[in-house]
């Protein structure tokens, strides 16, 4: 049991972080954020995608980047799963 319990934490210790995603609440509308890569590390790298694309075209970058430091990609509001901007009344 106890080597059971033992192999069970050295096996997980060696396994990058697992993704996380969340909405964040910004004023009144949320952003959609991916994260991946242990927090301990200093500095974190943000992927920002251009164009009117979305963080989804991080998604082969995104793990192979957390190998060596956390790193996070975002909807901008209106894009993938952010909220969308507020309606402008002309």
């Amino acid at each position: 049991m106890i080597l059971r319990l033992l192999l069970l934490t050295v096996v997980g210790a060696a396994l990058p972080a697992r993704a996380e995603h969340r909405l964040v609440s910004i004023g009144s509308r949320r952003l959609s954020i991916d994260c991946e890569g242990p927090q301990s590390r200093p500095g974190t790298v943000i992927l920002l995608a251009g164009a009117g694309r979305t963080a989804k075209d991080w998604e082969k970058v995104q793990p192979v980047v957390s190998g060596v430091a956390r790193v996070c990609s975002y909807d901008i509001a209106g894009m993938g799963e952010s909220d969308k901007p507020p309606m402008i009344n002309r």
